[in-house]
C-alpha cells in the first residue's frame, strides 16, 4: 500500500493511541480502495488519501474532541546535543524555547497545527 507509513504518522499524531491509529489506517485505505474511480489521474494522490484520513478522523470525534490539543514530548524527552547543553543557562534558555513553541502550538485549532506538521516534514514529527 503506497504511503502506508505516512498515513500511520499522521492517524497515530491525530488519535494519540496506536489501536486507533491502526483502525484509522484501516478505514482510510479501506474508503480509498472503494472510492478509487474519484481520484484524478496525474493529482496528488498523497493529498487525497491523506484527505481521506483527516474526514475519517474528524467524523469519528465529536466537537469536543476536534478542540483537544495536541500532545507533545516533555522536554526531558527531547534529544539535545552537546552543543546545545554547554552551560545550566543555555539548557534552560532551551527549555524555554521549547516551552514557548509548544505554547504556541496548543493555542492554533486543529486545522493550522495540521498544516504544520504537514509542512514540517510530510509526517507527524513533533
Amino acid at each position: 500500500m503506497p504511503l502506508v507509513s505516512s498515513v500511520y504518522n499522521m492517524a497515530r499524531w491525530l488519535v494519540r493511541n496506536e489501536d486507533e491509529a491502526e483502525d484509522l489506517v484501516q478505514e482510510t485505505y479501506l474508503k480509498g480502495l472503494r472510492n478509487f474511480a474519484s481520484f484524478q489521474s496525474g493529482t496528488n494522490f498523497r493529498a487525497w488519501i491523506l484527505r481521506i484520513l483527516r474526514n475519517n478522523f474528524l467524523s469519528s470525534r465529536s466537537t469536543l474532541e476536534r478542540r483537544m490539543t495536541v500532545e507533545l514530548k516533555n522536554e526531558e524527552e527531547l534529544p539535545l546535543s552537546r552543543a546545545q547543553c554547554i552551560s545550566p543557562e543555555s539548557l534552560l534558555i532551551e527549555r524555554s524555547n521549547i516551552a514557548a513553541i509548544r505554547d504556541a502550538i496548543e493555542q492554533l485549532p486543529l486545522r493550522s497545527r495540521e498544516v504544520i506538521l504537514i509542512v514540517r516534514c510530510g509526517r507527524p514529527c513533533l
